[in-house]
């Protein structure tokens, strides 16, 4: 009788960690996130354990290999056995059609996979994006500046890796214009096939006068003034960010409404506006001001340039917090979207003066002069283009 109650009593050991394991398991997986996804915004880690009988169980997802492998590696090492339930993304069940291209003028990308969600952000037509899980008729993806949202069906047009380096090495056309409609004939009488909005990306299949015949990524087809198209390769090869043609592009968009989580020409909140400016000069940046603050080369008002990224916001728990953004155009002068794109002063005397209530300027950085570093991808060094 004793040796069974013995042998009941070292399973019932077995089948539970002590605290301190527990703890040091926790730590290891917070240590793995923090160094590959510290923000839940741009990468996925989501990982926990659970301890079932004398099994530890690691559950959840993330779209980061390495930081699996980390995390497994590292609890290996200290001694601390695991059934691994972890799945990388893109989910299986997708197949090979883990990549697709925005089919819209503008997709718009949610916090969770439904409409009623927070708009979290946009995308623009033939943008490539990373598809990585479906949820009934919503797909969770990756844009080329890592932001991670939701998207409905009819926003993006699924490829594989074939069928986007086939993209890749197609007759790409970037629409340069500001707004116009793709219409189904060289005419501007006939019946439209969608709008598009600048900094699309299409593919141009013909010409027909002065109109380009353009193919979207479900295989649609319409017309466009060939004035209005540059070609996509010759474009990202040679467009630069002037600091007096990022002030004359943001120009046109002062009065365009304020739209939280828009990021296009037709309506956008801080960050959109200044995304959209720098994308049409050929610049990724990140997508919120609290991500863009932490890129690029810190200034200071005193030497501060046109085309530098101002940032306002307020004291929290561990520091500053970035929540606006703007675009300086000197001599104290400032375009931004706050209610909608306007244009302020920073000189008190001013009748347009913008102070931030209850915050203050953050600081500032030189974006210009830090491409293709961290945070600032220029499109032609973008794998995904």
């Amino acid at each position: 009788m004793n040796k069974i109650w013995y042998i009941l009593l070292l399973a019932m050991l077995a089948a539970c960690s002590s605290p301190a394991e527990q703890e040091n398991v926790q730590n290891i997986i917070s240590s793995v996130q923090k160094k590959y996804a510290p923000d839940h915004r741009e990468a996925l880690f989501q990982v926990t354990s659970e301890k079932k009988g004398s099994e530890l169980i690691l559950k959840g997802e993330t779209n980061l290999p390495d930081a699996k492998f980390e995390l497994m590696d590292t609890l290996g090492d200290n001694g601390v056995k695991t059934v691994d339930s972890i799945e990388v993304l893109p989910q299986k069940q997708l197949g090979d059609r883990n990549w697709a291209l925005v089919n819209l003028s503008v997709a718009n990308i949610r916090s969770n996979p439904k409409h009623p969600a927070e708009l979290a952000t946009q995308a623009l037509l033939g943008t490539p994006v990373r598809v990585l899980k479906k949820r009934g008729g919503w797909y969770y993806i990756q844009t080329p500046d890592n932001y991670l949202g939701w998207v409905d069906s009819w926003g993006i047009f699924r490829e594989t890796e074939a069928g986007m380096n086939q993209w890749r090495s197609a007759g790409r056309v970037i629409f340069t214009a500001d707004y116009d409609v793709i219409r189904t004939e060289p005419d501007t009488k006939s019946q439209p096939v969608s709008d598009v909005v600048m900094g699309s990306v299409l593919v141009q299949t013909g010409t027909h006068g002065k109109y380009a015949e353009v193919s979207f990524p479900d295989g649609r087809k319409g017309f466009l003034p060939k004035s209005e198209l540059r070609n996509f390769t010759e474009w990202e090869n040679n467009v630069k960010p002037d600091r007096e043609g990022i002030c004359q592009l943001a120009h046109l968009f002062v009065g365009r409404p304020y739209l939280w989580g828009g990021t296009s020409p037709k309506a956008m909140d801080c960050s959109g506006f200044v995304k959209t400016v720098y994308f049409n000069y050929g610049i990724i940046l990140a997508r919120d001001a609290s991500l863009m603050v932490r890129h690029g080369k810190p200034v200071t008002m005193k030497n501060a340039q046109p085309g530098d990224l101002l940032f306002w916001g307020y004291h929290g728990k561990n520091g500053p917090r970035v929540t606006h953004t703007g675009l300086y155009l000197g001599n104290l002068n400032i375009e931004h979207s706050s209610g909608r794109v306007r244009l302020s002063s920073l000189d008190s005397t001013k009748s347009d003066f913008f102070t931030y209530d209850p915050g203050y300027l953050v600081g500032m950085r030189d974006v210009i002069d830090s491409v293709d570093t961290k945070g600032i991808v220029s499109v032609k060094n973008h794998p995904w283009y």
